[in-house]
């Protein structure tokens, strides 16, 4: 099981604002086995090994191997990096209200692998050998893009209120670009998030305008809202292991 990151109260050290019975004790993650990771395969391997096949040739042996396969898991922050697919070094939820909120292709995920390799033996003890691999490309998670990175960052990127920021662009998953979004449709994604979600209030600035806090216009002037995200330029490609440019 993928080991997730949950914290009743939020991430960060910084103080509540409702500390609980002893305010000198700080907000605690804590990790535990309820996420999920998923890898179904079908592998299949030939190899052959021939003394003489040919003149001039003591042996010859060689083997291909091809595996068909998809990896599934909650994935993790954006923070992180390609080290957060680590699945063993215990790397954080994506959302900590519902761990599994995000599951979809790994960012370690190829869906064709082959591989080869062998040898042949020569006269005078020389042998002459090759190995090979051919992949298809990786898949990609769309970031919101994060440029604060503060405590005020859950009214820009935390669309779901469970306290994590820089969330996938809302309406997709881990891994989405490459597995269903590409370079040809990536633009009618952002354009989508755009008309619904940007210059909008995430969950933690509706709480302050439902309260009378604020309002919509006064989060706009403070930028205290979803950002609008650029749209591709034009050219892009399908890059493997890339992030897309939005």
């Amino acid at each position: 099981m993928l080991s997730s990151s949950y914290s009743p109260t939020g991430p960060g050290t910084y103080t509540c604002a409702f500390p609980g019975i002893n305010p000198n004790a700080p907000p605690l993650p804590f990790l535990k086995s309820i996420g999920r990771s998923v890898y179904n395969g079908l592998q299949a391997k030939l190899t052959q090994s021939l003394e003489y096949p040919l003149r001039g040739v003591h042996a010859l042996s060689f083997q291909i191997a091809y595996a068909l396969s998809r990896f599934e898991n909650t994935g993790s922050s954006f923070t992180y990096g390609p080290a957060g697919q680590d699945q063993d070094s215990g790397i954080p939820a994506l959302d900590y209200a519902m761990p599994n909120r995000y599951f979809g292709p790994s960012t370690l995920d190829r869906t064709h692998q082959l591989s080869f390799g062998g040898y042949v033996e020569l006269p005078g003890g020389f042998q002459l050998g090759v190995i090979g691999h051919s992949w298809s490309p990786l898949s990609t998670t769309m970031w919101v893009p994060n440029t604060n990175l503060g405590r005020g960052e859950i009214f820009r990127t935390d669309f779901t209120g469970d306290g994590t920021v820089q969330d996938p662009l809302p309406g997709t998953h881990v891994g989405d670009f490459g597995r269903g979004i590409d370079a040809s449709s990536i633009n009618y994604v952002i354009a989508n998030y755009n008309n619904t979600y940007a210059n909008q209030p995430t969950p933690a600035g509706q709480e302050l305008i439902q309260n009378g806090l604020f309002n919509l216009a006064q989060l706009r002037t403070l930028g205290a809202v979803a950002p609008v995200v650029a749209l591709a330029p034009p050219g892009q490609v399908t890059s493997p292991g890339c992030v897309p440019s939005i």
